[in-house]
């Protein structure tokens, strides 16, 4: 779900860029797949290489990088190498594992662990990045998300406000492999059925948010402190609507089937505090037998610490 656990879980919302089209995009889901596991592994290579020339090189001349909730985008080669200079500045070890990818027919999903060292405190957090490739099979633009307040929190607890949680760093992603979208049946069901799912969030109908989910399923948000179950995210996700009664799911810019799984980028709207609040995030849903059964979610809970609360919660 986007909406998220009790006012803890507001607070821990999610993030999106939106980039224009500037350059041709790869016209196909087999090219945008290709594109991706290069990039995914040159990337990763480069990274435990240290190298953030290699890095930046990945990117067409032009391009953009955003973490999203974060203080800048990134433009071009020059700005996306310092921003990775700064990275491998800050954490000693720095490295990316990568997790599972799934391609659309003009972008791609990426998961990855973001791990290294500061001050002595091994960090470790799921990420995922939302990336647009040229035709060239470089990336034009890239989304990153990256919850910021667990990697402070990783390092000093203390610099989190009270009621914060965190989960432990994480070594590992929750899984590997490539899954591409190829327009089955199967699919478009899938995506019909997240199509009902958004719908039933929209009308503030918890209850019928989860009906379509399997006993067994997992709800895991990576800027929460833990996965919940079917009862519990019910629960968190009434809580929730209480709490922003004008919550709506504004758009959704990137949405795909790819195998059993369905991904969502949505922006949300929503009046917390008296004001108005615009909150972004990256959703990815797996079907088994016509139902949902797991769900992963990726944000960056600084952005909404900010714009709900004030409170700035910066890398140190």
């Amino acid at each position: 779900m986007l909406a998220r656990r009790s006012f803890h879980t507001l607070v821990l919302a999610t993030a999106l860029f939106a980039a224009a089209c500037a350059h041709p995009c790869v016209p196909d889901q087999a090219g945008t797949s290709s594109a991706a596991t290069r990039f995914a592994s040159s990337l990763a290579a480069a990274f435990a290489a240290h190298d953030a020339t290699a890095v930046a090189a990945l990117f067409a001349p032009g391009a953009d990088l955003e973490l999203v909730g974060g203080p800048r985008a990134r433009h071009g080669r020059a700005g996306i190498e310092d921003a990775v200079c700064e990275a491998l500045a800050r954490y000693a070890h720095a490295h990316l594992s990568l997790g599972r990818i799934w391609a659309g027919d003009s972008a791609a999903v990426v998961e990855l662990v973001f791990g290294g060292v500061r001050d002595e405190h091994s960090v470790g957090v799921v990420a995922a990045a939302v990336i647009a490739f040229d035709s060239a099979g470089l990336a034009r633009a890239a989304r990153i998300y990256l919850d910021v307040p667990t990697l402070v929190g990783q390092v000093d607890r203390s610099h989190l406000p009270d009621g914060v949680e965190i989960r432990a760093p994480v070594t590992a992603p929750p899984g590997t492999g490539v899954t591409v979208s190829h327009h089955t049946a199967t699919e478009a069901a899938n995506l019909a059925a997240t199509d009902r799912i958004w719908g039933r969030l929209d009308a503030h109908d918890a209850a019928g948010t989860l009906a379509p989910s399997s006993d067994d399923y997992v709800y895991d948000d990576f800027s929460g402190p833990a996965p919940l179950d079917k009862p519990a995210t019910q629960h968190m996700v009434a809580g929730f609507l209480t709490l922003v009664p004008d919550f709506v799911i504004a758009s959704r810019p990137t949405y795909f089937a790819a195998g059993d799984d369905v991904i969502t980028e949505s922006v949300e709207h929503m009046t917390a505090r008296g004001q108005a609040v615009v909150l972004h995030g990256l959703d990815v849903k797996r079907f088994a037998h016509g139902r949902v059964k797991h769900e992963w979610q990726y944000a960056n809970g600084a952005e909404a610490l900010t714009r709900l609360l004030g409170i700035a919660i910066e890398l140190r």
